[in-house]
């Protein structure tokens, strides 16, 4: 049964701004350069800024396990045995992690930093930490808690 379901996308000006930069080569190369190799470059920064459009983190908790995807590409669970502590935290991308996405940052570990400021950090028992960007950390933390208390 699901206790709690959410879903977070990347900042839409990462898009915005590869589309820019889509637009700006494919206006130089129609108008200064005939060159093949700026055209096929401004076709994979287009198809980069779609696929970036279309990447979301869900997460889903329920009686047994936290589970997050992102687009369904990468599936993974956190079972409530293999919590050894867990916290909620600001993040700042850039600060933390060096940007949005799926990042590694020395004291936060894994993490899946998308449009929100609040993280879920969870420490596993196997010493590997993850974090995780949510949206209402208040009622996130409230679940996890009942779930490890019983």
């Amino acid at each position: 049964m699901i206790l709690y379901k959410e879903t977070s996308r990347l900042p839409k000006f990462i898009s915005i701004v590869f589309i820019i930069q889509f637009l700006l080569f494919l206006m130089y190369y129609i108008t200064q350069s005939k060159e093949t190799s700026l055209l096929y470059l401004s076709i994979g920064i287009l198809l980069i800024s779609l696929l970036l459009l279309g990447l979301k983190l869900v997460i889903i908790i329920n009686q047994s396990a936290i589970n997050y995807s992102i687009s369904g590409i990468l599936n993974r669970s956190i079972e409530w045995s293999e919590i050894e502590s867990y916290e909620i935290k600001k993040v700042d991308a850039f600060q933390d992690f060096m940007g949005w996405g799926i990042r590694y940052g020395k004291t936060h570990g894994w993490g899946f930093i998308f449009n929100t400021k609040d993280a879920l950090k969870i420490k596993k028992r196997n010493g590997k930490t993850i974090t995780l960007s949510v949206q209402d950390p208040t009622k996130i933390e409230n679940l996890i808690a009942n779930q490890i208390k019983s």
